[in-house]
């Protein structure tokens, strides 16, 4: 056999070949986006995704202030006051947690979605 028609040969198998592959590749993704799909919905059934904080205590105040601006007309420097509300957040020094934590498996279809819930205890400590 001559060389071009054995690379021809061999061009059409790699082509031949490739249809198999690409179509398993795509089961593939199509099996991952189900199981991304599936945990998605076991997760809003569930509680989904929970954010622990600890205690912060929210101390209001007003601050007062003046400010010293020079007024053309009367050719002077005149004071006004103002009055701005803020708040001040403390945190906790020392923050402990105790955490009971129990594991549950959830199916849908053939896939497995491990669940969790549990019950937190956060003690803090606001010193100053």
């Amino acid at each position: 056999m001559r060389i071009p028609t054995k690379l021809d040969i061999i061009v059409a198998l790699m082509f031949v070949l490739a249809f198999p592959l690409l179509l398993v590749v795509s089961k593939i993704y199509e099996r991952d986006d189900n199981h991304d799909q599936a945990r998605i919905d076991i997760a809003n059934s569930w509680t989904g995704e929970q954010l622990i904080l600890g205690p912060i205590l929210v101390v209001p105040y007003t601050r007062i202030y003046e400010t010293r601006e020079f007024d053309n007309e009367i050719e002077k420097y005149v004071t006004s006051e103002g009055k701005v509300d803020e708040q001040l957040f403390i945190l906790p020094d020392v923050l402990t947690g105790n955490v009971d934590l129990q594991t549950e498996i959830r199916y849908r279809g053939v896939y497995e979605v491990p669940v969790y819930s549990g019950a937190v205890n956060l003690n803090g400590d606001l010193s100053s």
